[in-house]
Parts: structure tokens; C-alpha cells; sequence
């Protein structure tokens, strides 16, 4: 993207700033109209103020444009032992050094130290941050890390900064859950690509009070929000489940989170719905009935990176 500023535009209200003459040399007058990291100055003529100054956003400050501090590095699954880090860039944790990543990075949790495990070995049924990790001085170019921590992950040498970029699950067989990813800044949106069974949170509720399930097995701490597999089977076609943010304070059957799954019969009936979630991922259920039956599996959820 290029914004070209135009010295005769200085004096006709198109750009209203007080302290821009024609006087100026073009790269006084564009240092004036937008500075930080990544310009690119270029001007015509003898630069006597009276040629065109063009601004230009490089490669590595582009990924900052907007409200976003990162652009692309889509996660995608590769084999239950390691994931893929697609091209892109971003700031790192502090906000200070950017990072670019210019082609696709596999990351292996049987591995250690660069694209692998911080330290020490692979734990199962536990939830890794992946990171992109950097170094100031550019001698090494950005790869990536897996961590249990999503704020402190241990650095290879040579490496610096960090940012968090993602969250993979190892399930009790030390494999990484399948999954796929969607969003290209700071909103993640995954899905689990396996049988619900495998990200059941709960089985047979009956209860008619509302009742906190835990999602957090399958959905990780810095997530707002859970999508859901539902299976319902009312003991009356009239009956129905209301699924809510714990401590909502919503009336059972009388919210935007009722689901009438059961309009037509008694059969059992299958939905998937998105729900926020509490801080602490949790969520809670109420049915009609206590001979009413609701089955909740996790079927993905979305993330703030």
C-alpha cells in the first residue's frame, strides 16, 4: 500500500497540519506527516519541496496495519505429533519487535528446542501454547515453540521474543487432537476434526437447576467462547435445554440460549451451537425435565490471540 502526500496539497486544506510548509524538503514533510519503523521514503525532483513525496509501508510494518498486531501464521494440523505455522507476521509479546515469517513452519512436539518442545518431553493429555519466536538482531530468522506456558516459554538460545500464536491439545494417547483453524489476525476460530465422543464434557445431564460443566479440558484458558455438539433427548416433545455462560442470570427456557430441540418429538436431537463462556471456560445446563437427557461434547472454540 502506498499513500502519496502531494507538496501542493500542503496549503489547500487537503492536509491541515501547522507545522507543514512548501519550504520543507520532501523527506522533512513526509517525516512530519507519519514516522515509525518500516517507512519508505521516496521523492521526485531535486527534493526542493516542490516535487511529490510518496510514503510507503514496508513488508515487515505492513502486518501492523489496522487494529491488528498480527496477520496470517494460520495453524494447521499435520500428524498427531506436530503442526504447521503458515506464512504471515507479528508483533512480538511486548509490542516492540516484529516478525515476519516468509514461508510455512513445521512444528514437532517429539522434538526440542526450535520448532519443537521448550523443555522437557511430551505430556499427555495437556494443553501446549504454540509460539513464533524471534531474534532482535536477525542473525537467526523466526521459527516456532510449543510450551505449556502461553506467557513465559522457555527460548532457545539465540532467541529473545515471543508471541502466542495458538493453543494445541495432547489427549490421554500423547496425540495432538485434530483440528483446523480459522482467521487470519487476532480471532482464531477452531474446530476438532474427531468423534465427539472423544471431547465429551458430559453425559446423561438431567439436571433442572442449572448446573456447571467444566469445558476446560477442550478449550483453553485465554478462549470466550465453546462450540458445541448437542445431544438432546427430551422425555416430552414440549421440553427443552437451556446452555448458558456461567453465573448469566438468565430464566431457564426464557433466553437467546434455549434450544427447543425437541419441537417435533421425543427422538434424541443433534445441534451445534456457540456459547461464551465464563473466565474460566465454564458454562451451565438446565433441562426441562430430570427424565430429560443431554449429552455436551466440544466441538471447537474460538480464540484471542
Amino acid at each position: 500500500m502506498t499513500q502519496e502526500i502531494k507538496s501542493h496539497q500542503i496549503d489547500d486544506g487537503e492536509v491541515k497540519r501547522a507545522d507543514l510548509n512548501t519550504t520543507e524538503t520532501g523527506s522533512a514533510v513526509a517525516t512530519k506527516v507519519i514516522a515509525g519503523d518500516g517507512i519508505e521514503l521516496s521523492s521526485t525532483g531535486i527534493d526542493s519541496g516542490t516535487g511529490d513525496v510518496t510514503v510507503g509501508v514496508s513488508e515487515q510494518a505492513a502486518v501492523l496495519l489496522g487494529d491488528t498486531a498480527v496477520n496470517g501464521l494460520k495453524m494447521s494440523w499435520v500428524s498427531v505429533n506436530s503442526i504447521s505455522i503458515g506464512v504471515g507476521g507479528t508483533r512480538d509479546s511486548t509490542n516492540v519487535y516484529t516478525m515476519t515469517v516468509p514461508s510455512l513452519l513445521t512444528v514437532d512436539i517429539t522434538s526440542s528446542g526450535v520448532n519443537g518442545l521448550d523443555t522437557g518431553s511430551e505430556a499427555t493429555d495437556t494443553w501446549y501454547a504454540v509460539h513464533v519466536i524471534g531474534d532482535t538482531t536477525e542473525v537467526v530468522s523466526p521459527v516456532g515453540l510449543l510450551s505449556l506456558s502461553a506467557t513465559a516459554p522457555t527460548l532457545p538460545s539465540g532467541y529473545n521474543v515471543f508471541r502466542r500464536v495458538g493453543w494445541v491439545k495432547n489427549d490421554p494417547s500423547s496425540n495432538i487432537l485434530r483440528f483446523t483453524q480459522v482467521g487470519l489476525d487476532r480471532t482464531r476460530m477452531y474446530d476438532y476434526i474427531v468423534n465427539e465422543t472423544a471431547t465429551r464434557i458430559l453425559t446423561g445431564g438431567s439436571a433442572t437447576i442449572y448446573t456447571t460443566v467444566a469445558t476446560s479440558s477442550f478449550v483453553p484458558t485465554t478462549s470466550f467462547k465453546v462450540t458445541l455438539h448437542i445431544e438432546f433427548k427430551p422425555k416430552n416433545a414440549v421440553n427443552s435445554v437451556t446452555i448458558i455462560p456461567k453465573g448469566a442470570s438468565l430464566a431457564i427456557g426464557d433466553s437467546i440460549f434455549d434450544i427447543a430441540l425437541s419441537a417435533t418429538s421425543t427422538g434424541t436431537h443433534l445441534t451445534r451451537k456457540e456459547i461464551p463462556t465464563d473466565a474460566n471456560q465454564d458454562i451451565e445446563y438446565a433441562v426441562t425435565d430430570n427424565s430429560d437427557l443431554l449429552n455436551l461434547s466440544v466441538a471447537g472454540f474460538v480464540d484471542e490471540i
